[in-house]
C-alpha cells in the first residue's frame, strides 16, 4: 500500500513537472514569436507562431503587404518564420531607404534558396558589398552600355525572331517560348559573343529552365516559401518543388560552364568582344588576377544572373504588352498609327521615343502596373539605422515594395485601372514619371535597366511594324491578375498573327 501510494504521488509530481515544462516551453516560444527586435521597431502583423505571416500572403504577396501598410504605415514589419522583415511601401520611404541610406542598406543575407546551389556570396545579386563587388558591377555596366548603345544586337536578333513568327502565322500560337529564345539570344550575344539556333536542343533546355524558374504555376509559390523559410525545403510538397528548382539551376550552370570552357580555349587578351571576355581578361591579366573570390564558379553564377535577369524582365514585359493590346483595341490602333506616322518602315531606335508619345505612355503604364519584379531582393542593414521615427538594428532585413509604390493612390488616382492616358498631358505629350521604378533605385538598382528599356521599346515597335495581332484565347487572361511570387508574369494565352504589308 505504501509503495503504491509513493508511486502515485511521484507519478503525479512527474506529470505536473512535465505539464509545467511544456507550458513554459510554449510560453517561451510564443514570446520569441511575439517580441520584436527593438521597442521602436516598425509595427506590423505577426501572423501565427513558427510560420509568421507566410500563410496569409495569398496569390500576390506584394499586394497583400500593400494592403497591410494601409493599417500599419508605409514603414512596417512582418514576421516571416524566424525573421522580422521591414517593408517600405511608398516612394518617399523607398527613396530614403535605398538612395539616402544606400550605404547602410547595401547588405545582403545568405539566401539558402540560392546558396544551396553554389555556396554563399556568389554572383552579384546576393554578393556582400566590397570593392570586388563594386568593380564587377562596373565591368557589367560598361559591357551592357557599350553593347546596347545603338540597339544593333536587338535588330539583328529580331530578323531571326521574325522568320520564326512568320512560320506561326494564321494559327494560334503561344508567344512566350519564342520571346524567351529571342531575349536569351540578345543576352547571349552580349554575354558570350554568340547566338544559338532556335532548334538548338541544349540552348532550348537552358532557356526553358529560366522560363519556368519562377513562373511555373505549380511550383512558384512553394519555391517562394522555401526562399523565406529554408526548413521547408525538407518537407513535402515543398521538398519536391525545391528539388526541381535545384535541378534546373544545376542544368543552367552546367550549360554556362561549357560556354566558359570553350571561351577559355579561344581567349585572346588582345581581343575583348563580349562580357565573358571582359571577365576572363580581368581574371587572367587585369586587376582581379589571383583574387581569391574570382573563381570559375563566380563567373558562372554571374553569367547565370545576367541571363536570368535580362530574359525574365524583358520577356514578361513584352508578354504583358501584347496582352494589354488585346484588351485595349483603342490603344492598339492608336499605337500602330503613331508608329506608322513617326517611324514608318525605319528601324526603331530610342531617339524615336521623344516623338512616339502614346507608345511611350503605354509602355510606362506597363512598367507601372506589371512590374516584372514586384519587390526588391532582401537588403540588410550594415549598421543601426533610424528611419521615419523607427529603429532598425544592424542586420535587419529590408524589402522595397515596388508594387505598393506603383499602386499608391496618393500618386496614381484609381491605381488599379490600366490607363496609359495618365502619362499624357493636355496636348497629348508624354510625361515621364520618376516614381515608376521597375528596376529599383539606389546602390542595388538593376544593372540591365538600359538594356531592358531599349529591348522592350525596339522589339515592341518592330512587332507592330511587322504583324497584326488578334486574340486566340477566349476569354483572355485578365490584366489585373498574374503569376506573382519573385516575378510577375501573365497567365498563358495565345494569339493569331498575320503579316502587315
Amino acid at each position: 500500500m505504501l509503495a503504491s501510494s509513493v508511486y502515485y504521488v511521484l507519478a503525479n509530481v512527474y506529470s505536473s513537472i512535465n505539464l509545467w515544462t511544456i507550458l513554459a516551453l510554449l510560453g517561451a516560444a510564443l514570446w520569441q514569436w511575439w517580441k520584436k527586435p527593438h521597442p521602436r521597431f516598425p509595427p506590423g502583423p505577426r501572423g501565427v507562431p513558427i510560420l509568421g505571416i507566410l500563410p496569409f500572403f495569398g496569390k500576390n504577396p506584394s499586394k497583400s503587404t500593400m494592403h497591410w501598410s494601409l493599417r500599419y504605415g508605409s514603414i512596417m514589419s512582418q514576421r516571416m518564420a524566424s525573421w522580422d522583415v521591414v517593408y517600405v511601401n511608398n516612394y518617399e520611404t523607398y527613396y530614403k531607404c535605398f538612395v539616402k541610406n544606400c550605404n547602410t542598406l547595401n547588405g545582403r543575407p545568405d539566401v539558402k534558396l540560392f546558396s544551396q546551389i553554389h555556396g554563399p556570396n556568389m554572383g552579384l545579386v546576393f554578393k556582400i558589398p566590397s570593392d570586388f563587388c563594386k568593380n564587377q558591377k562596373h565591368l557589367a555596366l560598361t559591357s551592357i552600355r557599350r553593347s546596347t548603345a545603338q540597339g544593333q544586337v536587338i535588330h539583328d536578333e529580331f530578323d531571326y525572331f521574325f522568320e520564326h513568327l512568320k512560320m506561326k502565322m494564321g494559327a494560334p500560337v503561344d508567344l512566350k517560348p519564342l520571346i524567351y529564345k529571342f531575349t536569351a539570344n540578345v543576352i547571349s550575344q552580349i554575354a558570350i559573343g554568340k547566338r544559338f539556333g532556335y532548334k538548338h536542343t541544349k540552348f532550348n533546355d537552358f532557356v526553358s529552365k529560366i522560363e519556368h524558374e519562377f513562373t511555373d504555376p505549380n511550383h512558384a509559390g512553394k519555391v517562394h516559401v522555401c526562399g523565406f523559410f529554408p526548413i521547408m525545403r525538407y518537407i513535402p510538397p515543398f521538398y519536391q518543388a525545391n528539388e526541381k528548382f535545384c535541378l534546373g539551376q544545376h542544368h543552367m550552370l552546367a550549360f554556362l560552364r561549357k560556354q566558359v570552357e570553350k571561351s577559355k580555349v579561344n581567349f585572346d587578351p588582345n581581343t575583348v568582344n563580349n562580357f565573358l571576355d571582359v571577365l576572363l581578361h580581368a581574371k587572367t591579366s587585369g586587376d582581379f588576377k589571383g583574387h581569391p573570390e574570382f573563381t570559375d564558379t563566380q563567373i558562372e553564377v554571374f553569367l547565370k544572373e545576367f541571363f536570368s535577369g535580362g530574359m525574365e524582365t524583358t520577356s514578361n514585359t513584352l508578354l504583358w504588352c501584347v496582352l494589354a493590346l488585346l484588351h485595349l483595341p483603342k490603344y492598339h490602333q492608336l499605337i500602330v498609327e503613331e508608329i506608322d506616322s513617326v517611324i514608318g518602315d525605319q528601324k526603331p531606335k530610342m531617339s524615336h521615343k521623344r516623338n512616339t508619345h502614346v507608345t511611350s505612355a503605354f509602355l510606362q503604364e506597363i512598367w507601372r502596373c506589371m512590374p516584372a519584379v514586384p519587390q526588391t531582393p532582401i537588403h540588410t542593414t550594415l549598421s543601426d539605422l533610424e528611419l521615419g521615427g523607427y529603429f532598425l538594428p544592424r542586420g535587419t532585413r529590408v524589402i522595397g515594395n515596388i508594387w505598393a509604390v506603383h499602386y499608391d493612390p496618393q500618386v496614381w488616382p484609381d491605381p488599379e485601372k490600366f490607363d496609359p492616358g495618365r502619362h499624357l498631358d493636355k496636348e497629348g505629350k508624354f510625361i515621364r514619371s520618376f516614381k515608376i521604378i521597375p528596376f529599383g533605385i539606389g546602390a542595388r538598382f538593376c544593372l540591365g535597366e538600359l538594356l531592358a528599356r531599349t529591348e522592350v521599346f525596339i522589339t515592341f515597335v518592330k512587332i507592330l511594324q511587322s504583324f497584326r495581332i488578334s486574340p486566340a484565347t477566349n476569354p483572355l487572361p485578365p490584366l489585373n491578375d498574374g503569376i506573382c511570387f519573385l516575378l510577375y508574369s501573365p497567365h498563358q494565352y495565345q494569339v493569331v498573327l498575320s503579316e502587315r504589308n
